[in-house]
């Protein structure tokens, strides 16, 4: 019996490698895609800036939702990155 990469013609060896960072890229690409600027919009609500509030939601003992708290996560991650 073939395996499915044998019937339809395909050579694992032959595939692209997938770079040691596309996952991690892949998984921030999803987390983006969904933001549409709720946490800026918190922020503003808030008058703070966005790295300001999120290292506020972040502190010990915060009040703020989970779903927050991965948003300003996500925010201060965000701010480091460099783009090209």
């Amino acid at each position: 019996m073939n395996t499915y990469s044998e019937s339809r013609g395909l050579d694992i060896q032959e595939l692209p490698r997938r770079s040691a960072g596309y996952h991690k890229r892949a998984r921030v690409a999803k987390a983006f895609a969904n933001a549409h600027g709720q946490f800026r919009a918190k922020a503003k609500a808030a008058g703070k800036t966005t790295a300001a509030y999120a290292r506020a939601v972040l502190k010990k003992g915060s009040s703020a939702s989970t779903k927050t708290k991965r948003q300003a996560n996500l925010a201060l991650n965000a701010s480091k990155f460099h783009h090209k």
